[in-house]
């Protein structure tokens, strides 16, 4: 499945293609439906030609010894592979045979692990059975990856919990848009920045409340948000409340 068929600037119609197992699909659906509605920042959106991240998933039933000849298309039209890592996926023929296949399509850089159930196969403390990551994977990129953790957070929902410092989202965005996650994370927190900014724009002559998720950035850039906003003109008000529950910050004109 793909929301759009266009390529970007660079000639690749997906962005990325997820490969998986079907005892994962229930995680491949919802991080295939998240990705898509990513807030990407406004530069990453520029790079990329679109302002969606463009997503490829199978949903057939796969048969046989060897890959479909439009999964190989797709495979060759997508600019990253993300190997949703199982316990299930690392047992799946089909989902080693499309990792092997991307390497020899693309640079194995371009392969973005994402744990969704057990746990790396070079931890001690994870039993045999639990591995997650498939042989095609470690051998294509020459030992165990370093993957983000989607284990427990695959379900999240809340806006603030994918884009906060630390997420495995932005982890897994920022490997699909080639970023690192330190830079993916600063580039929201200036593009959060920027939408709240547009939000005290609109609200002229109106007392606003901004709620800022502390998680983005520092309590300095937050109070420089403040300020700003403050000298909106018309702008009678504005409050910033925290996550962590510091005091309401009002400043009056």
């Amino acid at each position: 499945m793909g929301i759009d068929e266009r390529r970007s600037p660079d000639g690749m119609t997906y962005d990325a293609f997820i490969s998986y197992s079907r005892l994962n699909t229930a995680e491949a659906a919802k991080i295939e439906r998240d990705l898509e509605r990513f807030p990407l920042p406004r530069d990453v959106r520029k790079q990329l030609g679109q302002r969606r991240l463009n997503v490829f998933r199978d949903v057939s039933d796969m048969t046989g010894n060897r890959l479909d000849p439009s999964l190989d298309v797709h495979l060759a039209n997508s600019r990253t592979l993300v190997v949703l890592c199982s316990p299930a996926a690392r047992q799946s023929h089909y989902v080693n045979q499309e990792i092997s296949r991307f390497a020899e399509l693309r640079d194995p850089e371009h392969i973005v692990p994402v744990l969704v159930a057990g746990g790396p196969n070079n931890d001690p403390h994870v039993d045999a059975a639990d591995w997650a990551f498939p042989d095609a994977l470690e051998h294509v990129l020459g030992g165990a990856p370093l993957a983000a953790n989607l284990s427990q957070a695959w379900t999240t929902k809340r806006r603030r919990a994918k884009l906060a410092q630390g997420s495995p989202w932005v982890q897994l965005v920022a490997g699909i848009v080639d970023s690192t996650t330190d830079d993916l994370t600063q580039r929201i927190a200036r593009s959060e920045r920027r939408r709240l900014q547009s939000i005290g724009t609109a609200g002229k002559g109106l007392s606003i409340e901004v709620v800022y998720q502390a998680e983005l950035t520092s309590e300095d850039t937050a109070g420089e948000l403040v300020k700003a906003l403050n000298r909106l003109e018309g702008v009678q008000s504005v409050s910033l409340l925290r996550q962590d529950a510091l005091p309401e910050i009002d400043r009056r004109r």
